[in-house]
């Protein structure tokens, strides 16, 4: 993870866990909520104000906890996230950070419940893009919690804030792609049984390379302003992708390539067993290798942890083809397990011209790409791999 983490992130885990431990004075126990849930009806103020009224999916939590944790080691702050459901649906079932405990509950890490705050200064998402830009913590930001609601990474704005430029060079964090590929590995490690689960994923592999595929159809995706719109129809372009991605891969000499498919439609996976060629390429996919733990799971938590099998086992393919503008895909290549960030993309026609039109050069199925395309290329108001825009328009 590097060097410079090794040097002053050992301090920010130390102030961390001091201040969840209780060892910290009470009146210094300074921490940053990365939350979901929903807030009260903010007051009618210009500008336009809402309540959080949805949680986004895995990759854009991600997003958020990234930016929420930035947001911590920069201002001395211990990170605690409060994600969504019951207890039996709680991520820190299946995952945990061997540094330090993000999950104790904000009411036991300040001793008391936090009262609410006299004066709501909620952002809107414009708002907060100049707040977290422009802000010092020297000055500003001095209450006991600040409770970050985000869907998207806000790291570029946190990392050109000239009051936090010097703290992040500390730690070794040069650009989004750091926080993501570092700070998310080292916020989530996998527990027993999602361990368990992705290793099975490798051994139904056998030993073979893997080109991860996912597939995200329909109107899911895009944030606010779009849909991902991809069908049925466009599979065959991810059948033709792995195909020459694969033997590209078999040509340097090694065994056949097996494809792991990620994705949240069962009609994907029945026309991929009734239509492909799967003697040339097995295709793997979590409900066939019987991997799931044999502990009783509630519906919730049953989803999430074959979500997070996707996640991480797409994470841990030797090449990525990812559904634009879905964030699965790319938070899963760009938490960098592999040490290779560079994924196909799949794109919906209308989405492709934007791009070829702002990148001023073509695409194609088969063309690998860098983040930095899609940090340039693609902005949100849901996440990174969200709505095409051109940057700062």
């Amino acid at each position: 993870l590097g060097g410079c983490w090794l040097r002053y992130g050992g301090r920010y885990g130390g102030l961390h866990e001091a201040i969840v431990r209780g060892e910290v004075a009470a009146d210094r126990r300074r921490v940053v909520i990365w939350s979901c849930q929903p807030l009260p009806q903010a007051p009618s103020q210009p500008g336009g104000h809402h309540p959080t009224r949805f949680c986004a999916g895995l990759a854009n939590r991600m997003l958020g906890i990234a930016t929420a944790f930035l947001y911590g080691i920069l201002t001395s702050r211990a990170l605690l996230i409060e994600w969504p459901g019951g207890e039996e649906e709680q991520v820190s079932r299946f995952l945990y950070s061997p540094y330090f405990h993000w999950s104790v509950p904000v009411h036991q890490v300040l001793g008391h419940r936090p009262t609410e705050r006299v004066q709501d200064v909620r952002f809107d998402r414009e708002d907060l893009v100049r707040e977290l830009s422009a802000f010092d913590p020297a000055f500003h930001h001095h209450e006991q919690v600040v409770r970050l609601t985000v869907f998207e990474s806000f790291a570029e704005e946190l990392l050109r804030n000239p009051a936090l430029q010097a703290r992040a060079l500390d730690f070794g964090i040069y650009s989004p792609d750091d926080v993501i590929g570092r700070l998310l590995r080292i916020l989530f490690r996998p527990k027993a049984a999602l361990r368990r689960s992705v290793a099975q994923m490798g051994r139904v592999a056998g030993g073979r390379k893997t080109v991860g595929l996912q597939v995200r159809l329909g109107s899911t995706g895009g944030g606010a302003s779009g849909a991902v719109g991809l069908s049925l129809d466009h599979l065959p372009r991810f059948e033709a992708a792995a195909a020459e991605i694969s033997r590209k891969i078999e040509a340097a000499g090694g065994p056949p390539v097996a494809w792991l498919l990620a994705t949240d439609s069962v009609h994907v996976v029945h026309h991929v067993k009734q239509s492909w060629d799967l003697a040339a390429h097995p295709v793997i996919w979590h409900n066939q290798t019987d991997s799931l733990d044999t502990v009783e799971l509630s519906a919730g938590a049953e989803v999430l942890l074959k979500t997070l099998i996707d996640f991480w086992s797409l994470a841990m393919c030797d090449e990525v083809v990812i559904t634009v503008p879905s964030t699965f895909g790319f938070v899963a290549r760009l938490i960098n397990i592999t040490g290779d960030t560079g994924m196909y993309s799949i794109f919906h026609r209308p989405w492709l011209s934007i791009a070829e039109r702002t990148w001023q050069n073509p695409i194609h199925d088969t063309l690998k790409l860098e983040s930095e395309f899609f940090g340039q290329h693609m902005c949100s108001t849901v996440g990174w791999a969200g709505d095409l825009c051109v940057k700062y328009s």
